[in-house]
């Protein structure tokens, strides 16, 4: 995500969130809790792959 100018964050078909990926975390909305998520379920994927 980071190589994109601009990210649109979309929710029930509406743009709720626009800009860089740094500045959309850096925010503190929808992005970033999504974003958020999707790493811890990346994380506790790879613990119990061990």
């Amino acid at each position: 995500m980071e190589m994109f100018d601009h990210i649109l964050v979309l929710s029930d078909g509406k743009i709720v969130e626009k800009d860089s990926h740094k500045e959309l975390l850096d925010k503190n909305g929808f992005y970033r809790k999504l974003y958020l998520m999707q790493n811890q379920k990346l994380v506790k994927e790879q613990l119990y792959s061990i």
